[in-house]
């Protein structure tokens, strides 16, 4: 039962990590001039 339950946590964080990673990419094409993290003015 632990072995299984930290393969869920390590899916869950690279899960995650994908994530920002295409939300990353997805602001960073729509604010070409501009890099990921962003921060609105």
């Amino acid at each position: 039962k632990d072995h299984r339950q930290g393969y869920h946590l390590t899916l869950g964080r690279l899960h995650s990590s994908q994530a920002e990673a295409l939300l990353t990419s997805q602001t960073t094409g729509r604010r070409p001039g501009r890099g990921a993290p962003y921060f609105p003015d």
